[in-house]
């Protein structure tokens, strides 16, 4: 569904065709309530209409499938899922504003990610940076998209490298707009 997204001029995602989106979104929800009929809930099946939810700006139905999915990930104790799981939950939060509740979530999916799952450390960095961009903390989430940056580019992966070069270029416009004495 990822291809289904883009993001808008504050790199949060949002739905290409918003219609049909919505359609699949609720497609993922029908199968979600299949699986809870059937006792078979994963956090893939939470995480899915979560995440389009978010995307969708539901954002309470959206922290309420995610908060879900991160139990779950939890009791099964998967690490890949909790730092993915942390970040949506994360992304859910910051984009209602609440920066508060988004900050343990991104914290907990670097600290995660760096101890158990270093392959997913760019992308915690990558959603941290872009939370610290949000509460002003320009020179933090530099510092931290840097380092994704540098990640991704040993990856090799121009997607990720395309992304996260993205997001400094929009941390430079915060920034110039911030002090526009900067420029001059």
């Amino acid at each position: 569904m990822t291809d289904e997204v883009t993001f808008d001029a504050e790199l949060r995602v949002v739905p290409v065709d918003p219609v049909a989106y919505r359609k699949s979104v609720q497609a993922m929800e029908r199968e979600l309530a299949r699986a809870r009929q059937s006792g078979e809930v994963t956090v893939a099946l939470l995480r899915g209409p979560g995440f389009g939810r978010m995307a969708l700006r539901d954002l309470t139905a959206a922290k309420r499938l995610l908060t879900e999915a991160l139990e779950l990930a939890r009791a099964e104790d998967h690490p890949h899922r909790l730092v993915a799981t942390l970040i949506n939950l994360g992304d859910a939060y910051r984009y209602g504003g609440e920066s508060a509740r988004a900050e343990p979530c991104y914290e907990q999916a670097q600290r995660l990610a760096q101890e158990r799952c270093p392959e997913l450390i760019d992308y915690a960095l990558q959603h941290l940076g872009k939370h610290r961009i949000d509460t002003g903390e320009l020179d933090v989430a530099e510092t931290l998209l840097m380092e994704a940056l540098e990640i991704r580019r040993e990856k090799g992966d121009p997607d990720l490298i395309a992304s996260t070069e993205q997001t400094l270029e929009y941390c430079a416009l915060r920034r110039d707009l911030a002090d526009p004495s900067a420029n001059r």
